[in-house]
């Protein structure tokens, strides 16, 4: 203990002398007395961010003895005046990174500026013996908006999907067939790195890796800033992406019980003016159960019992692949693109023995109900954005456009049997592709030191054609018969355009959000081939109220209220309030 305590006093001492302004020696240094000027900017090359307070010393070649010195200021420039004719080298240092050298810095005779430019810094790492310092950053963090969820935070990011991760979140819940729903409801949105997912909701968790995962944000009641739909919400992805330098990667892989393997892995390359990166996965997860059950119903003098048993194999299989490039033209510009494509296929067999049977009474109704159900298909997006950040910080405009595409087939049959003998069944098909566009811009300007106004539009665009079927089994041809009645090809079109303007603040301890969402909708369901069609074509308003306050540290209290339209941009909307409590 007292060799880590006398470690940590050591390294604050240097620290502080590291920080410390070079002193010049007496008789070198001139106080503006005629001589150049020589000025530079320090930088981070790895990070494009200023150092202030680096150490700058010049030092006399010919006599190897310091003639000035200063350091850097906020914006990581620094002046160093009065410097007589002769050849000097110049050092910056800062505690962190790289001594850096410049050498022969001429200065003639009746010269009046030498501008050094930028200079580069190299981070550098520094080895302590004795000394551990641990930083934990916190398992959920309540934003006014939202909840974040730090996933390395949580065990089950080692293996799974997005689901395990979600089966101990506030908010959520996670039933044994692994489907998820947000405050009670399956109606809720996921975003995949701030944008729509192509798939629906739970099939879009179940197939994202948990490894790959950096942060779930958890939004009940979303801002004016996001798509009105989902009843309960809005679950938020954000993946890993590799921030260092060079060439890094990781690597992932799973094994468990059951058939359940998997694997993923992210390879990354940063330079100064760009990022690429790609990702792939590959998952199979089996889930056998088994079931009992017994049920009794009494009338008068007679009891009538059910019983049942039987096993259910539900299987998922995923693969997929994701890449990006990032490119940075200046330091205040970024354009990036990106991709994502996959394939899943779910498949849900369940098989069970029935015996009914009364009292008083001999005879027992002996029949097993069996029902096959699965689906597949893949799926692609493509994106582009573009990122500009003003002089001022956090002064930004940001556009991005979004093209997606699904297919689907699926199947379900359910039957009875008698023995090995198929008494009834049903025959359920969907299949059909759809196509999202969508395209956006948003801008953020920040007023006094903790206030800000955010604006933007945006333009969805989607089409879908499904065509669903069903048939009955006869038993006596045994082959299943189309129902044309219950048989639709159904033409689906929608474009919503849509505005929306946000003020949020703090003062003191008390923190507010404001918003309003303007949308029009027009919508199209055809059943293709029969006459009917059914249209929407109407504005709709979405306003929203955040407020927290915070007590003190670690207890704070939260209420929002939304209007929300959730789901089906058809109905009416709906005011639901929402309060979060934090202690």
């Amino acid at each position: 203990m007292k060799k880590i305590i006398s470690s940590i006093i050591l390294m604050v001492a240097v620290t502080c002398y590291a920080i410390q302004p070079a002193q010049p020696q007496r008789g070198n240094y001139q106080r503006n007395m005629g001589g150049a000027t020589i000025t530079g900017k320090v930088v981070d090359p790895a990070i494009d961010a200023t150092i202030e307070y680096a150490n700058i010393i010049l030092i006399q070649q010919k006599t190897q003895k310091q003639f000035s010195g200063t350091t850097s200021d906020k914006e990581g420039l620094f002046v160093l005046k009065g410097v007589k004719p002769g050849v000097y080298t110049l050092q910056v240092k800062f505690m962190g990174y790289h001594q850096y050298n410049r050498e022969d810095i001429r200065v003639k005779p009746g010269q009046e500026q030498i501008d050094l430019g930028k200079i580069e810094l190299e981070q550098a790492i520094l080895m302590l013996e004795g000394v551990q310092v641990e930083a934990e950053e916190a398992p959920i963090e309540y934003k006014i908006d939202k909840k974040v969820i730090n996933v390395s935070k949580q065990f089950t990011s080692l293996s799974g999907s997005a689901v395990e991760v979600l089966e101990n979140v506030p908010s959520v819940r996670v039933d044994i067939d692994g489907n998820v729903s947000l405050r009670g409801s399956s109606s809720f949105m996921v975003l995949i790195d701030n944008r729509p997912s192509v798939l629906d909701a739970n099939e879009a968790l179940q197939q994202i890796p948990a490894s790959s995962i950096e942060n779930i944000e958890i939004i009940t009641n979303p801002s004016a800033k996001y798509d009105p739909d989902g009843t309960s919400g809005i679950i938020n992805i954000i993946t890993k992406k590799k921030s260092l330098n060079g060439q890094s990667g990781m690597v992932n892989l799973n094994a468990g019980l059951d058939e359940k393997y998997g694997g993923d892995f992210l390879i990354n390359f940063r330079q100064e003016k760009f990022t690429a990166y790609v990702s792939a996965n590959y998952n199979s997860r089996n889930f056998p159960g088994t079931s009992k059950s017994e049920n009794r119903t009494f009338s008068d003098d007679t009891t009538s019992y059910i019983y049942s048993s039987g096993d259910s194999k539900r299987k998922m299989e995923s693969y997929g692949i994701r890449g990006g490039l990032d490119l940075y033209p200046s330091k205040n510009d970024l354009i990036r693109f990106g991709f994502r494509y996959g394939y899943r296929s779910m498949n849900n067999n369940r098989s069970q023995d029935y015996d009914e049977w009364t009292i008083p009474g001999f005879l027992h109704n002996l029949y097993t109900s069996s029902s096959i159900w699965k689906r597949d298909g893949d799926y692609y997006s493509l994106n582009m954005d573009y990122q500009h950040k003003f002089a001022k910080k956090g002064h930004e405009i940001s556009a991005a456009i979004q093209s997606s595409h699904r297919e689907g087939d699926e199947e379900a049959t359910n039957q009875l049997l008698q023995g090995n003998t198929i008494t009834s069944g049903q025959l359920s098909t969907e299949n059909g592709p759809g196509d999202n566009i969508r395209v956006k811009m948003d801008y953020t300007l920040p007023l006094r030191e903790n206030d800000k106004f955010e604006a933007g539009f945006q333009s969805r665009i989607s089409e879908s054609e499904d065509g669903t079927t069903m048939s009955d089994y006869e038993p006596v041809t045994g082959i299943y018969v189309l129902q044309p009645q219950f048989s639709h090809s159904i033409q689906y079109n929608r474009k919503i355009h849509s505005i929306y303007t946000i003020y949020s603040g703090e003062t003191g301890p008390l923190g507010f959000q404001g918003g309003l969402r303007g949308e029009y909708t027009y919508r199209t369901i055809e059943l293709v081939g029969e006459a009917q069609e059914f249209k929407i074509d109407r504005w709709d308003l979405f306003p929203t109220v955040h407020f927290s306050y915070e007590f003190s540290k670690g207890n704070q209290t939260m209420v929002s209220y939304t209007t929300q339209n959730r789901k089906t941009a058809w109905l009416l909307p709906g005011a639901v309030p929402d309060l979060d409590r934090r202690l």
